[in-house]
């Protein structure tokens, strides 16, 4: 590509922006060499016994159904029409959420963490781990607890094969960002943390126009004048 431009507009008037949008779990059967926690693992193998469980810790309802109503790894959905045909409160789904979370965490190998919905709506956490599942919550389409397994863990079936992407661990999280080219300062490679979201500003400044006044990432104090 880069042969490409310098023949078709000329060395020196154009720029190039490369990054990603994820990164990649590591395949568990090569990770696990480094990493003895590494495996596949079935979400809804693993999360089978959770609707037992919350029967034990809330009550079952006869004919209402499991307390959990979808699966959508990594979330878990309560079965809310199960709970406003019995006029069960809103305090007990929070309740429920949170049990869910810790049942998570105590009783599942692959378990890491997980947070309730309502934590995630709440004011910034300060836990690296929780504040991106913060930033990637929806509460219009996400579920009631969001769980997370240990790294090098991978959802899938035992015998599956290939890889995925989609947690904060730093795998999944860690891409390239590189500008090269005409208006691009020499600013040579940074290492504080940043943000792949960087590249809007970036472009919007090598095409002259002006960056979101909501930039979540600002550019690097070498672009200043620029």
């Amino acid at each position: 590509m880069i042969r490409y431009l310098t023949a078709t507009v000329g060395a020196g008037r154009f720029a190039v922006v490369v990054t990603a949008d994820h990164g990649v779990c590591p395949l568990p059967e090569r990770a696990v060499a480094a990493h003895p926690d590494a495996v596949r693992f079935a979400p809804d193998a693993e999360l089978r016994p959770l609707a037992e469980a919350l029967d034990e810790a809330f009550g079952k309802y006869e004919g209402g159904g499991d307390w959990v109503t979808r699966v959508d790894y990594p979330w878990v959905y309560l079965n809310r029409g199960l709970a406003a045909r019995n006029g069960v409160p809103e305090a007990t789904l929070d309740a429920m959420a949170e049990y869910v979370a810790r049942w998570w965490v105590d009783n599942r190998d692959v378990g890491l963490a997980a947070f309730p919905a309502k934590q995630l709506a709440g004011p910034p956490l300060t836990d690296p781990v929780g504040r991106a599942a913060q930033l990637s919550y929806r509460p219009d389409r996400c579920g009631d607890v969001y769980l997370l397994h240990k790294p090098f863990a991978l959802p899938s079936s035992p015998t599956g094969t290939g890889t995925t992407h989609g947690t904060p661990h730093g795998y999944d999280t860690h891409v390239t960002v590189m500008a090269v080219g005409m208006g691009v300062p020499a600013v040579g490679k940074r290492t504080e943390r940043t943000s792949a979201l960087v590249v809007a500003p970036l472009a919007c400044r090598l095409l002259g126009v002006a960056p979101p006044a909501d930039a979540a990432e600002k550019l690097p104090p070498e672009f200043d004048g620029k």
